[in-house]
């Protein structure tokens, strides 16, 4: 994760400069929730999930689980769960996206690359229905990003032991702005977004040159769209997707967690970070330790 973050920092730093903005000298992201980092044999890797959203944030997500070391991935349930296909606007923000995805269903195209890792996967294409209940068996941990307010708030009731829910900014002005969420029984995300809008207000687009040639070219730098819409770039998801899984390695280790943190990638010294709490998630399954890796230079 903390080469994934990196990496997509200095995307971030280059693209910063390239607008011809101010770029901070150093950045630097810590990935754990707080200061003090468990030894190495007392962290687990998440066993099961229900992976909801598979845009630009869910493809990041599961390209971020695909790089953690588990020792048998085959172990690993991933329950994958949309209902759009793959359309253009998808080619510059969502990072498994190629020429011959187009029109297939994003769970077939985000099966096929968790099954190549050797997950084991199930699909659902279809959206997230009011009085869903998850079965026995199903993954008690679920892996938020969507980018609706209204299907935030039916995960409540779906019976899910903890929701890691992430979100980014929508407007040409905040593109490149986080948020990650820790929701369990204690801090219902139902309960959360109760009285936040479903579709917030439409935006105007900065009157900078960059966002009117954006706007004219749609697709460049990862703009799926300006006009009153989302301005993704996919440096951005994935920092925010190297966070959420992070919060999963903690949660699924028994560690105490932040249940908000809130960044943007061109300030990322400016992030606010609430403080940690137990999370209550006792259906939650993890995978064993993480496979020891060894580095060379």
């Amino acid at each position: 994760m903390a080469g994934i973050a990196a990496g997509a920092l200095a995307v971030g730093a280059a693209f910063q400069a390239e607008r011809g903005h101010d770029v901070e000298s150093k950045s630097e992201l810590n990935l754990w929730p707080g200061k003090e980092t468990p030894d190495f044999a007392e962290v687990f890797l998440p066993g099961a999930l229900w992976l909801i959203g598979l845009g630009n944030l869910g493809q990041a997500f599961l390209w971020a689980l695909s790089a953690l070391p588990y020792v048998d991935p085959t172990t690993v349930l991933i329950i994958l769960q949309d209902y759009d296909k793959i359309t253009d606007e998808n080619w510059a923000t969502s990072i498994l996206v190629w020429d011959e995805t187009y029109g297939l269903l994003k769970t077939k195209v985000a099966e096929r690359w968790a099954e190549a890792k050797g997950f084991d996967v199930r699909r659902i294409d279809r959206r997230l229905l009011a009085g869903e209940r998850i079965e026995d068996n199903d993954p008690r941990l679920a892996l938020s990003g969507v980018d609706k307010i209204a299907a935030r708030k039916l995960m409540g009731a779906v019976g899910f032991d903890c929701i890691v829910d992430a979100g980014l900014g929508r407007t040409a002005a905040d593109f490149d702005r986080y948020r990650v969420s820790v929701f369990d029984r204690t801090r219902p995300i139902d309960r959360h977004f109760a009285r936040t809008q479903d579709e917030p207000a439409a935006v105007e687009i900065p009157g900078e040159d960059a966002y009117r040639r954006l706007e004219a070219e749609i697709g460049l730098c990862g703009a799926a769209e300006v006009a009153g819409a989302s301005v993704a770039a996919p440096y951005v998801s994935a920092v925010a997707a190297a966070v959420a899984v992070s919060r999963l390695i903690a949660i699924a280790s028994g560690c105490a967690c932040a249940p908000s943190e809130v960044g943007r990638i061109s300030s990322i010294e400016a992030r606010r970070t609430a403080p940690n709490v137990p999370i209550r998630a006792r259906g939650v399954l993890h995978a064993g330790k993480p496979a020891a890796v060894q580095l060379t230079d």
